[in-house]
């Protein structure tokens, strides 16, 4: 764990090891590893007290991973034909706990599990050709290689979310981002949980070196064959299973390099583990990772790849999305991980569910906001429940007002806002409600309204404004659909932190964020 971390690393590591505990069979096949010599019966009466484990076990153990000739019907035959190590180090693998799954969404859970079992697979076969490296080992590690991913969606919330998705949108490296934005990355979360499980430091260590060096420029070197394994395999994954053919350049100097494995013999093994990788979703009944095969999404990357390059000798390459609007939808998304990880009073005890961030002090309390807005509220939970109802968006913006010299201009404006965002945010069965909020706001609830159209018409009124008088400021919060159980205040929340974050810019600003 490096030397120095953010002052708020700490109470987040706290939690996550207070609400996160390893199932008991785990903890005693633990207990059993450290011993001379592993009694088969000991660990058999261990595992059978966790049908579920078995029966998971057993599909792995039949899948073409493994390949375990005659195929494996009992638990007996399992820890015969594996091998106590192997069966030891495959519980500790499926031995997360429950509360990590709990509340996150499913179609992010699905492909954290595609993801994770790309990069198992992926590991477990490049280990072959890095000296030093056990198979099964490197089948764990990677398996456990992002727990902290998941504490860290659970416990950031929607700001969490929103800065993955953005790194998956741009095709940029998530942990440096995570980095930037917080100070830690999920390794170094990940690598803490599994020490304080009391998992031997030889997985946790080669893990938190394996994520160090991800993303960074120049390529750096491992002194853990097990980290060098990882760290291929992550890069493996964001092929196979993500369909990233940018990690394809890195991942072939590095398998070159750690494992000898030139460009060819790279894609005939990726190629070998990609009908693993969909044996194994089968076994364990998760998806497929997409429905393009490696050898096509390879062509059809350098097909790409070779189109850009005659377009751009040519001079005709399109224009790619520009960065300076790339940086500041991430720098608004960096303010809010910061702002959160910063105040340590959202670390008081409840249950972890995804994206439940109240403001619950000043700290992430919008200065111009009366503290619970209590008609807000009950407008913002009423159009939720409406909008779950026809399937539809939900945007919450509130403005902030600045009156400058005029203390007269916050009536004007705010008229000024029912007007213009009245006709912008219409929809042919809603008008959005308009009303003061606070002393210096205006909020506006928006129904069948996404997010890019809430902006557009927030930046549209701000900048049509007569700024000599004073500034408007925007903080939009949208939810796609609202899910069952949504709890308004997490809209307002958002918006709230979001419209902290406009007022940090020197003039008028919108910032927005999605929940989910």
């Amino acid at each position: 764990m490096p030397a120095t971390l953010p002052a708020a690393f700490a109470p987040l590591l706290e939690r996550a090891q207070r609400l996160y505990c390893l199932p008991t069979v785990a903890m005693e096949t633990l207990e059993l590893s450290r011993q001379p010599s592993v009694d088969g019966r000991a660990l058999r009466e261990s595992l059978e007290r966790d049908p579920a484990l078995v029966g998971k076990l057993l599909r792995v153990a039949n899948s073409p991973v493994f390949g375990v000739a005659g195929g494996v019907s009992d638990l007996g035959q399992a820890i015969s034909l594996l091998g106590d190590r192997s069966l030891r180090l495959l519980v500790l693998g499926f031995s997360i706990p429950e509360a990590l799954h709990e509340g996150l969404p499913a179609e992010r859970l699905s492909k954290y599990w595609t993801h994770t079992l790309a990069r198992a697979v992926a590991a477990r076969e490049l280990a072959r050709f890095v000296s030093g490296c056990d198979g099964d080992e490197a089948f764990t590690a990677a398996l456990l290689a992002d727990l902290g991913l998941l504490a860290m969606l659970q416990q950031l919330g929607a700001p969490f979310a929103t800065l993955l998705d953005q790194a998956d949108q741009n095709a940029l490296d998530p942990m440096s981002l995570e980095r930037r934005a917080l100070g830690f990355d999920r390794g170094t979360l990940t690598g803490a949980m599994l020490r304080g499980w009391g998992i031997p430091d030889r997985l946790p260590d080669a893990i938190a070196e394996a994520w160090r060096i991800a993303g960074a420029f120049p390529q750096q070197k491992t002194e853990s064959p097990l980290a060098a394994v990882v760290h291929l395999a992550e890069m493996a994954a964001r092929v196979l299973a993500d369909h990233r053919l940018t990690a394809l350049p890195e991942l072939t100097e590095a398998s070159a390099d750690t494992a000898g494995l030139d460009a060819d013999a790279l894609h005939a093994l990726l190629a070998e583990i990609e009908p693993k990788l969909v044996g194994l979703c089968d076994a364990l009944r998760l998806p497929k990772p997409g429905e393009l095969g490696f050898a096509k999404t390879l062509a059809e990357g350098y097909a790409r790849l070779a189109e850009l390059t005659e377009q751009a000798a040519a001079g005709l390459a399109p224009p790619e999305r520009g960065e300076l609007a790339q940086m500041e939808t991430m720098l608004a998304t960096t303010f809010e991980l910061v702002s959160l990880v910063a105040d340590e009073k959202q670390y008081s005890d409840r249950k972890p569910r995804p994206d439940t961030r109240r403001a619950e002090g000043p700290e992430t309390m919008s200065p111009h906001l009366a503290r619970g807005d209590a008609a807000l509220e009950t407008h913002t939970r009423q159009a939720a429940a409406e909008c779950r109802q026809r399937r539809c968006s939900l945007s919450l913006l509130l403005g902030a007002v600045d009156p400058g010299d005029d203390p007269l201009r916050l009536g004007a404006v705010i008229e000024r806002v029912r007007q213009v965002l009245g006709e912008e945010l219409a929809t042919d069965s809603d008008r959005p409600r308009v009303a003061p909020t606070g002393e210096l706001g205006v909020s506006v609830i928006a129904k069948g309204i996404d997010r890019q159209e809430a902006v557009r018409a927030a930046k549209k009124l701000i900048h049509a404004e007569d700024r000599s008088a004073g500034v408007l400021n925007f903080g939009v919060a949208t939810v796609a659909v609202p899910p069952a159980g949504f709890d308004a205040a997490e809209l307002l929340a958002a918006a709230q932190r979001c419209l902290a974050a406009a007022r940090n810019v020197s003039g008028p600003a919108v910032k927005s964020i999605e929940v989910y």
